[in-house]
């Protein structure tokens, strides 16, 4: 059986055996998310099934409570009450990194240098 496919910009023609059962899985039509730097945030944070693959607690005198979750991380009023929390969620096994200058470190994925927001949702999995 020879079936095209939209693949890149010209589509995809393949040959299959006729004597394979085919079916074409068409994606559910929806309306476009009218937030989804919101919808993503959510997600990393709340992933259906299973824990968040792992959290930003920020401790800072310098961002307000308020604007934190617009950074993808979570407020904590202080470094124990972060290592509180993350005990609390991840078990006694947490691994924890503490940034003491937090604003003036570069986070970078695969050599790129990115803004904290930008590599988590680059490549938020930990490795």
């Amino acid at each position: 059986m020879r079936l095209r496919i939209d693949y890149g910009r010209t589509g995809l023609d393949v040959e299959l055996p006729d004597d394979r059962p085919v079916a074409v899985i068409e994606p559910a039509d929806a309306a476009p998310l009218p937030d989804p730097h919101a919808a993503i945030a959510k997600a990393l944070a709340e992933p259906i099934g299973c824990a968040p693959l792992a959290e930003v607690v920020l401790v800072s005198d310098g961002v307000p409570a308020a604007q934190v979750p617009a950074l993808l991380a979570t407020p904590a009023p202080s470094v124990e009450a972060a290592l509180e929390r993350a005990s609390a969620f991840h078990g006694d096994g947490a691994r924890v990194a503490v940034l003491p200058h937090g604003p003036y470190a570069i986070p970078t994925v695969r050599g790129r240098k990115l803004t904290l927001a930008r590599a988590w949702m680059e490549d938020g999995a930990p490795r």
